[in-house]
This record gives C-alpha cells, structure tokens and sequence, in this order.
C-alpha cells in the first residue's frame, strides 16, 4: 500500500460533490436525532396517559366510595371497572 504525502486540490466539481454529500450527511443525523426525539416524546406521552388514566379510576373510586358513605379503598386493576358516572 501507498500513502500519498503530496498535498493535492480538488477540482471545482470534486469541491461541489463533497459539500453535497456533507450537507447530506448533516440532514441524515439531523434526521435521526429528530426521530429519537420524536420516539421519547412519544413514550414519555404515553406514560402520561397510563398515570392520568389511573389517577381517573382512582379518583372515579373514591367518589363512589363517598357517595356510599364507605371509606376510600385502593382501586381495582386497569381495566377491569367502567367508566365512571358524572
């Protein structure tokens, strides 16, 4: 193998392809950040949406619990009482 030590120019159209293909580059990890972003926000949203579920059935037990005139008590699983009463 080789090593070329002499310090060479680039051509107006070697330059021109180069800045393509680092813009291109740039766009492709500007991308991929944004989708990692995008695919946090997402969990992080549904998290949210699973503790203000549970905050609803706790909250939707604990005004039958009051309105019967019994003591507040823990609330059943997700998904196994209905929709609360308004």
């Amino acid at each position: 193998m080789r090593i070329d030590k002499v310090p060479r120019t680039l051509r107006p159209d070697q330059k021109r392809a180069l800045q393509i293909l680092s813009r291109h580059v740039i766009s492709q990890l500007e991308l991929r950040r944004h989708g990692l972003e995008l695919a946090r926000a997402a969990e992080e949203r549904e998290r949210f949406q699973r503790d203000l579920e549970k905050a609803h059935a706790e909250l939707a037990c604990a005004r039958r619990e009051l309105a019967n005139g019994m003591p507040a008590a823990k609330p059943a699983k997700r998904g196994s009482t209905g929709k609360s009463r308004k």
